[in-house]
């Protein structure tokens, strides 16, 4: 540029708003397009378009629009399906749809593709593709009235359709082959559309041949550029070409030609017969709306009459559902002539099904007014067109449904329930009133025996409950459990509903096939709100369950403090006894809720209490081993001797549990040492047993009691049997015989010797044991170390003269292995 024009330039006014790259890049290229002199620039600079549309103006002027190729490349650009390459470009344009034969030389160099739109359109560095140079070009483009360039397409339709046309006249070319080779001598008879077929549909036949060719080898796409387009959008972009279109009969031939070289066609059939390819062709074109080319396959009961019910490939609906399902009225027309309207599809469903359970009333309307429609055919879960509609919201597929008389209202599904079921549940207001207009019953009730009104309330529809309420819907009608529809309402802690109900004179003791009561719901919810609301209203607060719970004893478990202490306030009672004979504290204990626990004892809860299984709060706790509990409990006077059903005491279940701090606790009270349960366990067996030293040492400190439980069997023997050296030794240091005998006469020796514990055995020699003592069945140590191959405790036995043989039969019974007890207290089932 001259110095003069970069001067002219640099000093212009613009405005703020026009201050752009893109306004300066287009005036300066009309600029040094158009102006070659001091005084043209100048000149030209007072006449400077204010605005992109004028820029846009002045560019469009310096097209050379008697080149075809410009206006081609501005459709391409505008309309092409995606961006074409530089490549695909330059072959797009470089023919016209009357040719025939693909002439390479003809493509046009890239800067006539880039030069040849005055700027308009650049080339996208990064994928080479061809673009414009601002989105707002093809918005200029687009404008409605006075368009700005002759030829140009008037509207998307216009212009995906012209690049479907040189599509279909590219494919068409002789190099390809696609349009000569020798078809197979399958033929079906096809209707040939005019213009707008749809509105004006031809009578007369014409005979069109599907079949398949072979051509010698699939084209290189690296020769042309523009196939792989061509064969991916050929029919895409011509589901709006008619048989007005110059390139018609080349379309007709390349949509019922099917190459077994290469699949040019969008669709892709289901096997390699004809009917596979027609078949492909046929649920292509109803999936992507394609008229034209259903119109070509069409034949009388022949050629889709074979496929049309048939689910379509990659889908598991035939076509005629598929598209009540889409909503393609225009579809559903054509299809209606040649498809079943009754066909099931996997699910039984119809596709008046489809229709009504999407809300498209318009090919609903096209379905119902078809001859020999069923509306009421069932589904495998037994729905109908109607409860379809009305499980979905839609008002008007559901009056189109009731408009005809043949449907049935009270229709029920595998559930038992009715459209007007489905509607309360969904909170459908509208279908439900035009239901109820239509009769429909107001207390119909499905296999679970729920009713609308409870379906409506279990979903929290406030407006439809109001509703059925309004007209008369039973309040006190209950489900198969027993559950009213005012339990519903306090399950869901819809207070609203509770005071509707309860206005409309619902019993509040409503109790289901558990006993619960609402407040027992509401308690079982944590529903504070809902219980005061209740309770307020007059529910019995000690109300029973089956299983003699209260709300305080469900609160108590459910370890809610503020429940618990709300319903305390309100003057529940804290003695009250379960199915099991526990009370709230009892619970409370067992479940280890501190805060709990004070709240009931501060209330005046007995601490003497005991369960069907005799068991007071502070076995519960034992037990637990919660030390803050027994503490609490042995404060308030809690008896730590009193005994259970199996006469453990506290003090037995600490032990036996290993909880050492609540030992402690007890034995710091004063618990008896020489408790014995009824299978003559005291705490100290138990601690022997488990082989707790701590234990042992705490409870051997408070005196020996090393005797013998109801089997005959002492500690050593426990502690022998085990193998529990340290035990052993102990127990020994405080004096333990060595020949203490059970009921059958075994000494601790017996079962060392017998489970193989070698130290333990040569401690007790070491004491002075007798190896030669004898069960009352006549064996000795060493028979039972024998029998279970222990054969160091032989050495040891023989050592110290055990005899190695007797003259008496080894016989083992049941009998000389007594367990001290199984526990027969069945542990409570906290889930219930």
């Amino acid at each position: 540029m001259s110095p003069t024009f970069n001067a002219l330039t640099s000093s212009l006014p613009f405005h703020t708003n026009l201050r752009r790259f893109l306004w300066v890049y287009f005036q300066l290229e009309i600029l040094w397009a158009t102006c070659f002199t001091d005084t043209e620039i100048k000149s030209a600079l007072k006449e400077l378009p204010k605005d992109l549309e004028e820029i846009y103006h002045c560019c469009v002027k310096r097209i050379n629009f008697q080149d075809r190729r410009t206006l081609k490349v501005l459709k391409w650009i505008s309309f092409a399906a995606r961006p074409l390459h530089i490549e695909e470009l330059r072959e797009a344009i470089a023919f016209d749809l009357q040719d025939t034969t693909w002439d390479a030389e003809r493509k046009p160099q890239k800067t006539f593709v880039i030069g040849c739109c005055a700027n308009l359109v650049i080339i996208d560095p990064i994928d080479n593709c061809v673009r414009f140079a601002h989105f707002s070009v093809k918005q200029y483009l687009d404008k409605g009235e006075n368009r700005p360039i002759p030829g140009y397409p008037g509207n998307k339709v216009q212009g995906e359709l012209e690049c479907g046309e040189f599509c279909v006249a590219y494919l068409s070319f002789s190099n390809f082959g696609l349009l000569q080779g020798k078809r197979s001598n399958e033929m079906a008879t096809s209707k040939a559309p005019p213009a707008f077929w749809v509105r004006n549909r031809s009578r007369k036949q014409v005979s069109l041949r599907f079949g398949t060719i072979r051509t010698v080898k699939t084209p290189d796409t690296t020769e042309f550029k523009f196939l792989h387009y061509a064969t991916t959008n050929w029919a895409l972009q011509t589901r709006h070409i008619d048989s007005k279109s110059s390139v018609w009969a080349k379309f007709e031939k390349l949509a019922t030609c099917f190459n077994e070289t290469w699949n040019f066609h969008p669709w892709k059939p289901g096997g390699l017969s004809l009917d596979s390819h027609i078949h492909g062709l046929f649920g292509w074109a109803v999936k992507e709306k394609h008229l034209p080319l259903l119109s070509i396959g069409r034949k009388s009961e022949q050629g889709f009459g074979k496929i049309c019910d048939l689910p379509l490939i990659d889908e598991y609906l035939p076509a005629l559902h598929f598209v009540a399902k889409f909503g393609h009225v225009n579809i559903v027309s054509f299809l209606l002539e040649i498809c079943d309207i009754n066909q099931q599809d996997g699910d039984g469903y119809t596709a008046l099904h489809h229709a009504a359970m999407k809300g498209n009333i318009e090919v609903a309307k096209s379905l119902i007014s078809k001859n020999g429609v069923n509306v009421n055919v069932a589904s495998k879960l037994q729905f109908t067109p109607l409860s379809q509609a009305a499980m979905n919201g839609h008002y008007a597929v559901t009056k189109l449904l009731l408009g005809n008389r043949a449907v049935l209202l009270e229709s029920q599904d595998s559930e038992g329930r009715t459209p007007l079921s489905w509607a309360a549940a969904k909170g459908h207001e509208e279908v439900v009133k035009l239901l109820l207009h239509r009769r429909a019953k107001l207390e119909s009730k499905d296999f679970a025996g729920r009713t609308p009104l409870i379906w409506a309330i279990a979903n929290m529809c406030q407006p439809v409950a109001e509703l059925l309420l309004k007209k008369g819907a039973a309040t006190e009608s209950k489900d198969n459990h027993g559950q009213a529809p005012l339990s519903w309402a306090a399950r869901t802690g819809n207070e609203t509903l509770v005071k509707m109900l309860l206005d409309k004179g619902a019993n509040l003791e409503s109790k289901d096939i558990e006993g619960r009561t609402p407040l027992l719901w509401a308690t079982a919810n944590r529903d504070e709100a809902m219980m005061k609301l209740l309770l307020d209203k007059g529910s019995n607060i000690e109300s029973k369950d089956t299983s003699d719970r209260t709300p305080l004893s469900w609160a108590v478990e459910d370890r809610n403090e503020a429940l618990v202490k709300m319903l305390l306030d309100k003057g529940a009672d804290p003695e009250s006894k379960d199915g099991d004979g526990q009370t709230p504290l009892s619970w409370a204990t067992e479940n280890e809720h501190e805060a709990v626990v004070k709240l009931l004892l501060d209330k005046g809860s007995s601490i003497h209490s005991k369960d069907s299984y005799g068991r007071t709060p502070l076995s519960w706790a034992a037990e637990n081993g919660n030390e803050t509990l027994v503490k609490m409990l042995l404060d308030k006077g809690s008896d730590p001797e009193s005994k259970d059903g199996d006469g453990q005491t506290p003090l037995s279940w600490g032990t036996e549990n290993e909880h050492e701090a609540v030992v402690k606790l007890l034995l710091d009270k004063g618990s008896s040492i020489h408790s014995k349960d009824s299978y003559g366990r005291t705490p100290l067996s138990w601690a022997a047993e488990n082989g707790n030293e701590t234990l042992l040492n705490m409870i051997l400190d408070k005196g020996l009691g090393i005797g013998s439980d109801s089997h005959g069997r002492t500690l050593l023997s426990w502690a022998a049997e085990h193998g529990n050296q340290t035990l052993v030794k102990m127990l020994l240091d405080k004096g333990a015989d060595t020949e203490s005998t059970d009921k059958n006469s075994r000494t601790p020796l017996f079962w060392a010797a017998e489970n193989g514990h070698e130290a333990v055995v040569k401690l007790l020699l070491e004491k002075g044991a007798n190896a030669e003592s004898r069960d009352v069945y006549g064996q000795t140590p060493l028979s039972w170390a024998k029998v279970k191959d222990n054969n160091e405790v032989e050495k040891l036995l023989c050592n110290k003269g055990a005899k190695t043989k007797s003259k008496h039969t080894l016989k083992r019974t049941n009998a000389n292995t007594p367990r001290p007890r199984e526990r027969s207290i069945p542990r409570y089932n906290l889930d219930r």
